[in-house]
């Protein structure tokens, strides 16, 4: 089986928001065809299941699973959209957020997603200055204390028991495998990366930053 992370890795970060293009679904398309499962590992919620509708033939959906809010919901490429109900601990941590002078200031752009906020800083922070931020909040008790990763252009912070790796476990459990016989593709491997989890696995590969591991 194959895991994959979908932003920065299946579709290139300036290519957001667009299908993979032709070089990547054709040898997604060629997995299939073999057999092999694909999942996604991804902090999206349903608009990659619109976008990989548009170039994976159906007759392969069955073989497709997508793991979104990095993790916390498992969905078949083929499944209608269902609603997820947003968690305690992600309700208090964005009512803590508002409360919050600096962080109002620093986070313009924030998205709420069931499992997760995503948050973007004003340039020139970084995500990762942004997350040391974050981080020092809640030190300080100022801040509901969660875990928080960084993409290439945000800040997913994560409601308890929400990790990427759920989507290696989900795929292992109905191939009937060790998750170490996966193998796990991403390009935010190095800490605090949010394919830090992922790569940090046996068999890994990225396409950008590496895991320590």
């Amino acid at each position: 089986g194959l895991v994959l992370d979908y932003d920065g890795t299946a579709v290139e970060t300036s290519r957001r928001g667009h299908p993979p293009a032709f070089k990547v679904t054709s040898q997604l398309i060629r997995l299939l065809e073999g057999g092999v499962p694909v999942s996604f590992a991804t902090g999206r919620g349903g608009s990659i299941g619109e976008e990989l509708r548009q170039v994976i033939p159906a007759s392969l959906w069955p073989l497709v699973r997508l793991g979104l809010y990095n993790g916390a919901a498992m969905f078949g490429l083929g499944d209608a959209p269902r609603a997820v109900p947003t968690a305690a601990d992600i309700t208090a941590f964005m009512e803590a957020m508002a409360r919050h002078p600096k962080m109002a200031r620093l986070v313009p752009l924030t998205k709420t997603q069931p499992y997760q906020v995503s948050v973007t800083a004003q340039e020139p922070m970084t995500p990762v200055g942004l997350r040391e931020e974050i981080v020092r909040a809640w030190d300080v008790g100022e801040l509901p204390r969660l875990r928080a990763f960084c993409s290439g252009h945000s800040v997913d912070v994560l409601s308890n028991g929400v990790s990427k790796l759920n989507v290696c476990r989900s795929l292992a459990r109905a191939l009937g495998v060790d998750e170490t016989a996966l193998l796990c593709i991403g390009d935010s491997g190095a800490w605090p990366g949010n394919d830090y989890e992922l790569l940090a696995s046996p068999m890994s590969l990225s396409v950008d930053n590496l895991s320590p591991e």
